[in-house]
C-alpha cells in the first residue's frame, strides 16, 4: 500500500525544471488610477493596445470605474514580472498612446505581490 501511495505521489507531483531552465519570475499585480476625458475614447485606444500589452508580459486586466465619476479609472493588471511591467510603463510609446487616448491626469501606479 505504501508503494502505491508513493508512486501516485510521484506521478502527481509537479515536475521540476531541468537544470538548464530558468525558473519563472513571480507574477505581480499593478494598479493604475487615473482620469480620462472620455471613457469611450480611452477604452477604444486601450483595447487596441491589447496585443502590445500581452507581448510585453500582461497576463490579465480588469477595468473599474466609479458610478458617479465614470471618467475616473482604476485599472488592475496581472503582469508576468515586475521588471517587465516597469519596462512597459517606462516606454515612451505608452505615454503617447495614453495621451492620444485622452488620459488627463498623471497616473498613480502601485505594485502588489501575490501572497
Amino acid at each position: 500500500m505504501k508503494r502505491v501511495f508513493f508512486a501516485l505521489m510521484l506521478a502527481l507531483a509537479p515536475s521540476l525544471p531541468a537544470a538548464d531552465e530558468t525558473p519563472a519570475q513571480n507574477p505581480v499585480w499593478m494598479m493604475v488610477a487615473f482620469e480620462v476625458a472620455s471613457y469611450d475614447t480611452w477604452r477604444a485606444a486601450f483595447d487596441s493596445d491589447l496585443s502590445l500589452r500581452r507581448d510585453a508580459g500582461e497576463l490579465s486586466f480588469e477595468i473599474n470605474r466609479f458610478p458617479r465619476f465614470p471618467n475616473q479609472i482604476i485599472a488592475i493588471f496581472k503582469w508576468d514580472s515586475a521588471e517587465r511591467a516597469q519596462a512597459f510603463i517606462s516606454d515612451p510609446a505608452l505615454h503617447a498612446s495614453m495621451k492620444a487616448g485622452g488620459v488627463v491626469s498623471k497616473p498613480t501606479i502601485t505594485f502588489h505581490e501575490e501572497p
